[in-house]
């Protein structure tokens, strides 16, 4: 059994034993439980990931679960996903099957390191990045439970954006609270035939995975740190030789 993974393939561009800070994810649906995965493959084992939902069949689709996962917490699947990928759940791996609120902000929760916020509602979102804000200028840049950097993701079914945010400056602050819009707004909501909002595992692991670029980029070169990244994924049609020849 071991704990680690075999990094030898990547470690000359992203060693994980350099950098040793807490990764906290909140949020373990399609686009959270597939950074949790590119983490757990990059050889992270300091990680934290929070949230209070259970996975039903539908989920099998776009996210990392199984079926053996049906009616358990995220949370549990995740830990269960690097179990089967390390062999054992490393220490200092933790899952949390509640929501991050204002309130567990304020008791000490979530403290320092990278925090990958991938919630499903706006509300949330504007509620944790203040909570986490507020104690950046409350204990100050020298604080171990100061988040060094939180990656925030959107995503819908052919599209999404990135945003990195140092919560120290207070102009990118501003600037990403005013991207937020209304969880009732129904033109920012895609909606499947069934009502529910629409999700493609493509697209969530094209975001999961340039959002955790974002992370490496910051440890290794930061100077190079975007703070939003916009991209857009859709199929086009193309014509088959047959097609041409004809």
């Amino acid at each position: 059994m071991t704990e680690s993974i075999n990094i030898m393939r990547h470690e000359s561009i992203f060693n994980p034993k350099e950098y040793p800070y807490p990764i906290h994810i909140i949020g373990a649906g399609a686009t959270g439980s597939r950074v949790f995965a590119a983490l757990v493959e990059l050889g992270i084992t300091d990680l934290h990931v929070y949230d209070d939902d259970v996975v039903e069949d539908h989920n099998l689709a776009n996210q990392i679960y199984g079926v053996d996962d049906i009616n358990e917490p995220k949370v549990n699947g995740c830990i269960a996903f690097a179990r089967h990928k390390l062999g054992i759940v490393p220490e200092g791996m933790e899952a949390y099957n509640r929501r991050v609120t204002d309130g567990y902000l304020r008791n000490g929760g979530v403290a320092g390191g990278i925090v990958f916020l991938l919630t499903d509602t706006m509300a949330s979102r504007r509620e944790i990045v203040a909570g986490l804000h507020r104690r950046c200028h409350s204990l100050g840049s020298a604080a171990a439970s100061a988040p060094l950097l939180v990656i925030e993701t959107r995503m819908a079914s052919t599209h999404g954006s990135i945003f990195t945010l140092n919560l120290f400056d207070d102009e990118l602050y501003k600037q990403w609270r005013s991207t937020l819009v209304d969880d009732d707004d129904e033109d920012s909501i895609e909606l499947s035939p069934c009502g529910t909002a629409l999700s493609v595992g493509t697209t969530a692991s094209l975001i999961a995975n340039y959002a955790v670029w974002q992370m490496m980029q910051f440890f290794v070169d930061p100077v190079g740190l975007q703070p939003r990244v916009d991209l857009f994924f859709k199929p086009t049609l193309t014509m088959t030789m047959s097609a041409i020849a004809a």
